[in-house]
């Protein structure tokens, strides 16, 4: 009796740690997109078909939420160790069109030490954008040396190498769940 209680402790421990394929759902979000790179070029979700792709919305002042999912993304690729980590891309899409301009996104991701590309584009294409992904975001007046504050949703898409959304990270998910969760994904699909 103790035998099989500690093989089913050993399952449960081994599946939270390790998902298997049915973690993974296709979701009827999603898109291929093009909004400005941090270059001033075009830059399209279907330029990185064949590597994993990490999304998220945001903006460079973001006070919270924004630097909390950059700093869990980067700890996920250190810990996924360079031979995984190569195998993935972070598009961050900036919902401030007012401040965010190429150069402004350049100068911001220069300081990370992992593969992070920021997107811009007019207010239209972002929302359009955002529309596709259902991420929310809005304007909020403040009274910060910044001038104002963007309220917005903090899922990180994970989508996978043919452009599809396939798992969605929320705020509380931590950097382990995110590293298994990416493994099983890379383990499917290469």
């Amino acid at each position: 009796m103790k035998r099989l209680a500690a093989i089913l402790l050993a399952g449960v421990l081994f599946t939270s740690c390790s998902p298997d394929s049915s973690v993974f759902n296709r979701y009827e979000i999603g898109g291929d997109f093009t909004l400005t790179g941090m270059e001033g070029t075009p830059v399209s979700l279907s330029d990185y078909k064949g590597k994993l792709v990490l999304l998220f919305f945001g903006y460079t002042l973001c006070p919270d939420a924004c630097p909390f999912a950059l700093s869990k993304m980067s700890g996920a690729f250190h810990m996924l160790g360079p031979k995984n980590a190569e195998k993935i891309q972070v598009l961050f899409v900036s919902v401030d069109t007012e401040r965010d301009n190429p150069a402004r996104l350049k100068e911001y991701f220069t300081a990370f030490n992992f593969p992070v590309i920021g997107l811009t584009g007019t207010k239209e294409e972002i929302a359009a954008v955002a529309a596709k992904y259902q991420a929310t975001y809005s304007k909020v007046e403040s009274n910060s040396a910044m001038g104002y504050l963007i309220d917005h949703s903090t899922i990180i898409y994970l989508i996978d190498t043919e452009g599809n959304v396939r798992y969605t990270f929320r705020h509380n998910d931590g950097v382990e769940k995110m590293v298994n969760i990416i493994k099983t994904l890379i383990r499917i699909q290469f």
